[in-house]
């Protein structure tokens, strides 16, 4: 699906249970029936199907990745969105600027892209991160306090909003909260991704999804749809993955019980999972 234009946008940010980034509607359209059509195939129980769609909307606002942008605010305890009213406006047809005024700043970002650029592998989409073929590299070694820190000033500055000195300290809370959860999908759950399946996800689910923002996000950056969804994006759909296969464990560990409200559910879920967070 195609958007035909790239413009100016403004959204007013609701409070979630999950992480959220700013969304574009029609994107996210295309994102859930993708979503849906696979999980109506996986999953014979209706009333799991139907619990699952509310997941999954949630979920798809990490997917749509950096190039739909969000102020982000963290809590610590439970590594999610804090509830906002603000309303931002993106304009995105400053996206060049935006995004080279930050690289500017960010000579691990320029450099990242360049070996992104000079190693990709156009026939099976592998490439090196740091002279090790991503195959090979370990899925914590691709979450970057840097990288979520460049896609936070991007960010403020298609929002025409002065750099915050505390992207840093949410850049790294965010990274160091994935990477927890990583771990306790491996520890508690036996729940683990594997770079292959990482790979396979984005070829089904990211790659074939094109609209305006995310091409002029790649151009911006300088590199190709694939570049930016196989290589550079890849952290944001490491999470993807895992929560793919990590939901229909907690599904089965803890079952809805009787009367249970679908919302009263996910939040039971959700404060399961987080109890084996390190203190």
């Amino acid at each position: 699906m195609k958007q035909e234009k790239i413009g100016v946008y403004t959204y007013r940010n609701k409070p979630t249970s999950m992480i959220k980034f700013l969304k574009i509607v029609d994107y996210m359209k295309t994102c859930f029936k993708t979503y849906r059509k696979q999980v109506t195939e996986m999953i014979n129980n209706q009333k799991l199907i139907v619990l699952m769609f509310g997941i999954i909307m949630a979920l798809l606002l990490v997917v749509i990745g950096s190039y739909i942008l969000f102020k982000q605010k963290t809590n610590a305890d439970t590594a999610n969105i804090a509830n906002v009213n603000d309303v931002l406006t993106i304009d995105y047809t400053n996206i060049d600027s935006a995004v080279a005024s930050v690289l500017k700043t960010m000579p691990e970002i320029k450099a990242e892209i360049k070996e992104i650029k000079s190693t990709m592998n156009k026939k099976n989409m592998s490439y090196s991160v740091n002279n090790t073929r991503i195959e090979d590299v370990p899925i914590e070694e691709l979450f970057s306090v840097k990288k979520r820190q460049f896609r936070l000033e991007v960010e403020n500055r298609l929002a025409n909003k002065k750099s915050d000195d505390n992207t840093e300290a949410i850049a790294e809370e965010f990274t160091n909260n994935y990477l927890e959860a990583i771990s306790i999908a491996k520890e508690v759950y036996g729940v683990t991704v594997s770079q292959e399946e990482i790979t396979k996800y984005i070829e089904n689910n990211i790659a074939p999804i094109v609209v305006k923002e995310k091409e002029a996000y790649a151009k911006a950056l300088g590199l190709t749809l694939n570049e930016l969804d196989y290589a550079f994006d890849r952290d944001i759909y490491v999470m993807d993955t895992l929560w793919k296969k990590l939901y229909p464990v907690l599904f089965e560990k803890y079952p809805q019980q009787n009367g249970e409200d679908d919302n009263a559910y996910l939040e039971r879920i959700k404060k399961e999972f987080y109890s084996h967070k390190k203190r």
